[in-house]
């Protein structure tokens, strides 16, 4: 496999990063890219946007908030991945897996600040982000958000 990187997203690389899109059965599960950045514009808290990079092509992205988790038993802040995904034509291939450990790695160096977990919210149907995100060590809770999507946490320590 080839090697995959996270670097920051550029302002540069914004056309490139419109042109990434989800299988048609993951539309449900995650924003477009086009919305992702309209929302980090004006967010309220500190976002982190990465690209997802293998050797000179974009293949994927993430979007991460730093933000109070508000989960019972986790105080302070917390990292929360907004966004995770891979192109359609990059799928299948571990990228993906590679990529959020990766990420996680890179959250573990607290790059916004201190945090005490990673929380993320994930359809229900999302079989496959579930399968990821349970091999990264995340646990589902029984919270959901106002898009019926469930909360999953995993300490950063």
């Amino acid at each position: 496999m080839d090697r995959i990187c996270l670097r920051p997203l550029r302002r540069r690389d914004h056309r490139l990063c419109l042109r990434l899109k989800v299988r048609n059965t993951q539309r449900t599960f995650v924003h477009s890219t086009r919305f992702s950045l309209e929302e980090a514009k004006t967010s309220t808290v500190p976002v982190l946007l990465l690209g997802i990079w293998r050797g000179r092509r974009l293949i994927g992205f993430a979007m991460v908030r730093y933000q109070p988790c508000g989960v019972p038993g986790i105080s302070g802040p917390a990292y929360e991945i907004a966004r995770f995904l891979i192109d359609r034509r990059y799928q299948g291939r571990g990228y993906g897996a590679a990529a959020f450990r990766q990420l996680l790695a890179f959250l573990r160096t607290l790059p916004l600040g201190p945090a005490g977990a990673v929380f993320l919210f994930c359809n229900q149907k999302n079989t496959v982000g579930w399968n990821l995100y349970g091999v990264a060590g995340f646990r589902q809770t029984r919270i959901f958000n106002t898009l019926h999507e469930r909360l999953a946490v995993t300490c950063i320590s």
